[in-house]
């Protein structure tokens, strides 16, 4: 049993992994059905190691998001109609958590909150800076395409380096905004996450060397990874960075 977190508890940078209930839609069961063997493939371990070293089940999350600071998360892919899964669009959206949102019910977050600090402020910095590129969104569409490059054919995407960067800040700023290419920046859920922590590692290492590849953070270099893997990795190899703090239900 974890600790109940309220939404004021929140501090920048946690993540929040979004457990499937019974209830959940349908594309939530089969997205955490669909990442068993997107786990074993990427960790070599499968959730049945997990839960038994770590106590967690990683394919039990369909979502995750990061907190911008009290009451306040950004995510991104969070829609569930039909239409906007096809769209692709994998737009973000900035949700106050403690509002009284009937659409929210029976939602359950595990809270993991990184203890490095200075990591936490930089990925928050990072996340603003997205946040302050595109329109907030509430008709937020699943990032499908990218996920099941991920999770089916197991490609997680380029390694987290400056050219790689300056790409998808110009998508988001428009300079490459086209009838075929989005000034989203096109990242699902996980993938937000993930990449805002590399991001952040990866300007850390230019000041410190001592720190080496950015993989010192979740122990890959890439941030395509589907939720269960970014789980795994936040138990796993990132136990020197992260904790976990909670449960949030708003």
């Amino acid at each position: 049993m974890h600790k109940i977190i309220t939404p004021d508890q929140l501090q920048q940078s946690d993540i929040l992994l979004k457990w499937i209930t019974a209830d959940s839609a349908l594309m939530s069961k089969g997205i955490g059905l669909g990442q068993h063997s997107h786990l074993w493939f990427h960790t070599g371990h499968s959730a049945a190691h997990f839960r038994q070293h770590y106590g967690l089940d990683p394919t039990q999350f369909s979502h995750a998001a990061l907190a911008m600071g009290p009451n306040e998360i950004m995510e991104f892919d969070e829609g569930s109609g039909i239409w906007d899964i096809m769209t692709f669009n994998g737009a973000g959206v900035v949700t106050d958590v403690s509002a009284n949102d009937a659409s929210r019910k029976g939602i359950k977050y595990l809270v993991i909150r990184c203890n490095n600090r200075e990591l936490a402020r930089r990925t928050w910095k990072k996340a603003v800076s997205i946040k302050s590129f595109w329109q907030t969104s509430r008709t937020a569409s699943y990032g499908i395409r990218k996920l099941l490059n991920s999770a089916i054919f197991h490609k997680r995407g380029q390694t987290i380096n400056d050219e790689k960067i300056r790409r998808e800040m110009g998508k988001l700023k428009g300079e490459q905004n086209s009838w075929w290419r989005t000034n989203r920046a096109n990242f699902f859920c996980s993938q937000f996450v993930t990449f805002v922590y590399l991001w952040a590692a990866h300007d850390m290492g230019k000041i410190d060397e001592s720190l080496g590849s950015i993989k010192w953070v979740l122990g890959v270099d890439q941030a395509r990874i589907s939720p269960a893997e970014l789980a795994a990795r936040l138990v796993s190899n990132g136990r020197s960075n992260f904790e976990i703090v909670g449960e949030l239900a708003p």
